[in-house]
């Protein structure tokens, strides 16, 4: 067990440390799969205003697109993105908000 300042430290597989999920191994799955969960959130919550007479128009949820999930995807893409540029499986969470508002602008 590790002691800090005379307390036991607990281990945890995962921490949150500046929005950035980071687990033992530094695979970036659970930041990927949690950032690819909140954007579809997101993005189903602002499917919620749009309607053809009443709401924001469905070109808005473009906008929502590159104003909100974007940075929220992009987020911290320094640290995670070039250890993942080669394994295409793991980014795929990540095309789900996209495809998703492109349906929904149309």
């Amino acid at each position: 067990p590790i002691k800090l300042h005379g307390i036991e430290v607990e281990f945890h597989n995962t921490v949150k440390y500046l929005g950035i999920h980071l687990d033992s191994r530094l695979n970036w799955h659970k930041h990927i799969n949690i950032t690819a969960k909140k954007c579809t959130n997101i993005l189903f919550a602002a499917r919620k205003t749009i309607g053809d007479t009443w709401g924001i128009s469905p070109d808005k949820i473009i906008w929502v697109y590159n104003a909100i999930i974007k940075p929220i995807m992009t987020y911290a893409c320094v640290a995670w993105a070039p250890r993942l540029l080669d394994k295409k499986s793991v980014l795929k969470p990540l095309e789900k908000p996209g495809n998703l508002s492109l349906l929904l602008a149309s």
